[in-house]
């Protein structure tokens, strides 16, 4: 977590996070036609999730895995 984060950048970065997430969602049905771009902007998009729950101060989103 940043240190001195206010509120309204952890309201930020809580979106971005759900926001990577919903994006992932569409990346899965790319998955049926090109598994490697699908594989290549599924890491990229959930290392951002990731970054944004480190950064923040908030709950994962429900479909980021444990």
């Amino acid at each position: 977590m940043l240190p001195g984060l206010t509120e309204e950048q952890n309201e930020w970065l809580r979106s971005m996070h759900v926001a990577a997430m919903d994006e992932l969602q569409i990346i899965k049905k790319i998955e049926k036609t090109d598994k490697l771009l699908a594989y290549k902007l599924g890491l990229a998009t959930f290392t951002q999730a990731k970054i944004y729950l480190e950064l923040g101060n908030f709950e994962s989103d429900p479909r980021f895995p444990k």
